[in-house]
Order: C-alpha cells, then sequence, then structure tokens
C-alpha cells in the first residue's frame, strides 16, 4: 500500500511538471490607435493612403517574461478593423509611404534585425515579427512605429507614429531558467522513483 503511494506522489509530481512545461507563457498585448490631435506634420500630409492607414489599429505582442539566453517572439500588426477600407483600392499610388518598426530594446539579440521596413500599401496588411533573445539582465526599451514617406522624389522624411514602451522580466528560478529547473526535477522525479522500485524489497 505504501509503495503505491509513493507511485501515486510520484506521478502527480510528473504530471505537474509536464503541465508546468507546456503552460502558455504570459503574453503582453497592447492596442494602439492613433490620436489625429498629436500630430499636425502627419495631418498635413494628404494621402489616401495615409487617412486610411490612421483611422486603424496596431496590436503589439511581446513576453512579460524572457528567460536568459531562450528566444521569445515579438510582433507588431496592422488590424483591418473596418473591412470596408480593404474594398477601396486606388488606380494609382497617391503617395510613397512605407511602415518602419524599430526594437530600441537594450540587452537583447534580435533577429531579423532591430528595425523592419515595408512598403503600405490600400488594402496591405502588415506584420513584423522578431526572435528576441535576452544576453543582459535588464530588458527594457522601446517600440518604435514610424511612417516614412518621399514627399519630394526622393527625400524620405520619418514621422513617429507610437512609442511604446516595454520591460521584459528576466525569469529565474534559484539563478536557473525554469526550463532547465523542470528537467533536472524531472529527471530527479525518474532517478528516484528507478532506485525506489529496485531497492524496495517486495512483501
Amino acid at each position: 500500500m505504501k509503495k503505491i503511494i509513493i507511485l501515486i506522489i510520484l506521478t502527480a509530481i510528473l504530471v505537474g511538471l509536464l503541465i508546468w512545461e507546456i503552460w502558455p507563457d504570459r503574453i503582453g498585448i497592447v492596442h494602439l490607435d492613433f490620436k489625429k490631435n498629436q500630430s499636425n506634420q502627419l495631418l498635413s500630409i494628404h494621402c489616401q493612403e495615409l487617412e486610411v492607414l490612421l483611422d486603424k489599429r496596431w496590436e503589439v505582442k511581446y513576453p512579460h517574461l524572457i528567460t536568459k539566453n531562450e528566444t521569445e517572439k515579438i510582433s507588431v500588426v496592422l488590424l483591418d478593423d473596418s473591412p470596408e477600407n480593404s474594398l477601396v483600392i486606388a488606380e494609382e499610388s497617391e503617395c510613397d509611404m512605407a511602415i518602419e518598426v524599430f526594437l530600441d530594446i537594450s540587452g537583447t539579440a534580435v533577429s531579423p534585425g532591430a528595425r523592419i521596413i515595408e512598403p503600405y500599401y490600400l488594402g496591405s496588411p502588415l506584420r513584423f515579427e522578431w526572435e528576441i533573445r535576452a544576453v543582459d539582465e535588464d530588458v527594457s526599451g522601446t517600440i518604435w512605429i514610424y511612417i516614412v514617406v518621399d514627399e519630394n522624389g526622393g527625400q524620405l522624411l520619418r514621422y513617429p507614429l507610437f512609442a511604446l514602451p516595454v520591460e521584459l522580466r528576466i525569469d529565474t528560478i534559484l539563478g536557473l531558467s525554469p526550463r532547465v529547473l523542470r528537467i533536472i526535477l524531472f529527471a530527479l522525479v525518474i532517478i528516484s522513483s528507478g532506485v525506489y522500485l529496485l531497492l524496495k524489497p517486495d512483501s
């Protein structure tokens, strides 16, 4: 009877470690809406694509916790909250415009690069995604979203659209990453179970 109880306890520990491993990480989700009264420069640009863009929302996803030397994801997505806008296709683009997103986050290694620029057209989806890895203890900074416009035939002008401060907390337990700690605990439980079953005499 005692052996059965111990096996039940060990099984419960293993199940708990498995649930801990597959439990989804806590992700921060922020929705950004452009405040038109904050930028007279942007509003002075006469461009159909820009007018439609400023009415749309952005979604930023980033992890609240990040483990040192393990990879997490950050994404910035232009949401199409107004389906009718996607049906508006200009016969000829009124302006040459692009979106630039810059991850100005210290203490990280970022792939494919901290700065990504994509052209924008009416009805075109935009998604920016990075793999980010903490290399220092302090992981914080700002996610910048810019509009880049070619206003004078080759002269690119950059206008800030959003600046989102972010802080990612380093996730450690007893100085170890949670994944390493789970592997150690899992190995200890398996070894302990094997040793117990081999050494426990049958009664």
